[in-house]
């Protein structure tokens, strides 16, 4: 094993090839902070895509192992031994297992290879999903979590398992209001309206983050703000495309003339937050809830749900505010509250980006490499 002065050679397992959310995002910044970690990473990427490229140009070794579907069992086999194969060749130290699917082929991997084992949780892990039951059936000596939240659900699953709460990070460069530029100039170049309050959300179109509850709430808010606009940026869901259809039907059904707007998936979500006045957050249990801390950095007043992680994120009054899931009318309420009073959302706004910049890309890479080499060692 390396010693605490050497950079620790890991053999990092990732099921997908492109970046669909919060998880791929820490990878690439465990990657691109791979010093302050002191980690010398290889990646093994189940599928081909996007991210294999970028790690490569990143000087980063990877290689694609098409996993194919793991109810294949040849498949499931022969890809676990070529996990091993990667790793001992490789002369990794430790097998990590990035996300319950990276960790069901990355664990047997280690056993294979004889090999320590630890994985990342960034989702709220349930005992009726399959992946993370098998998942933490393997052996493993660790399991990172992204929230307090996520990691009371994963103690639950059965064996225990060590687990340990790291906190994502938010690139605070790109979501730094005097980067991204003038609210107006950023709205004329979006074609939003200069003047008149904006507000909205991103996010990928999924039920469980409560999008068709904040569209419920609109109606309210424009009918006490008739200038106002309402966005929302965020592209469909591969496994949910009806959802998106629903709530670009009730979209629809608001009218509004252009007031409501469903822009879809956007390059520049930064751009999008910087025009809003009131960034709006309803998903149900939030795992952690990176996009809030992306809009406190750019200085916004954030509404999220009293649940989950952003519970952990935010203190009601002080640098956000936060609403009960499903309550329309409180939603509404303290929506109205933030855009009426201008004192307030610059108050909570100056605490939002004080407190974002407690989730640097620095401080998370080096509490994992820290995380990663404590658990080889013990």
């Amino acid at each position: 094993m390396g010693d605490s002065g050497s950079p620790l050679r890991a053999l990092i397992v990732m099921p997908l090839g492109e970046q669909r959310g919060g998880a791929e995002q820490q990878l690439q910044q465990l990657i691109a902070h791979r010093i302050e970690a002191n980690l010398d990473p290889i990646v093994a990427f189940l599928e081909t895509g996007p991210l294999v490229d970028w790690c490569l140009e990143q000087g980063v070794g990877s290689v694609v192992i098409d996993a194919g579907r793991a109810r294949h069992i040849g498949v499931f086999g022969r890809t676990v031994r070529a996990v091993a194969k990667l790793a001992r060749e490789g002369s990794a130290e430790v097998i990590v297992g990035w996300m319950a699917k990276g960790q069901l082929y990355g664990g047997l991997a280690a056993v294979v290879a004889g090999l320590p084992s630890l994985w990342l949780q960034p989702a709220g892990p349930s005992g009726f999903a399959p992946f993370d039951r098998a998942a933490t059936m393997l052996p493993a000596k660790l399991v990172i979590t992204v929230s307090r939240e996520t990691d009371v659900a994963q103690r639950r699953l059965r064996p225990g398992r060590m687990t340990q709460v790291i906190y994502p990070a938010v690139d605070t460069a790109r979501f730094d209001a005097r980067r991204v530029g003038d609210v107006h100039v950023v709205r004329r170049r979006l074609g939003l309206p200069e003047d008149g309050p904006v507000f909205g959300s991103v996010g990928r179109l999924n039920s469980w983050k409560g999008f068709h509850i904040l569209l419920d709430a609109v109606p309210e808010v424009l009918a006490h703000h008739p200038y106002a606009t309402f966005v929302l940026v965020g592209g469909d869901h591969a496994l949910e495309p009806g959802y998106a259809e629903q709530l670009r039907a009730q979209a629809e059904s608001l009218g509004r003339n252009g007031q409501v707007r469903l822009v879809g998936q956007q390059p520049n979500p930064e751009e999008w937050m910087q025009a809003m006045d009131v960034f709006v957050h309803t998903s149900r249990r939030e795992p952690f809830g990176m996009v809030v801390i992306e809009a406190m950095a750019l200085g916004k007043a954030v509404v999220a749900t009293a649940e989950g992680g952003p519970t952990e994120i935010i203190t009601p009054e002080v640098d956000g505010m936060l609403c009960p899931f499903g309550d329309r009318r409180a939603l509404e309420s303290v929506i109205l509250r933030l855009l009426e009073d201008q004192q307030l959302r610059r108050r909570v706004g100056s605490g939002a980006r004080r407190r974002a910049g407690e989730f640097s890309v620095q401080t998370f890479a080096q509490r994992f490499g820290d995380a990663v080499r404590s658990s080889v060692r013990s």
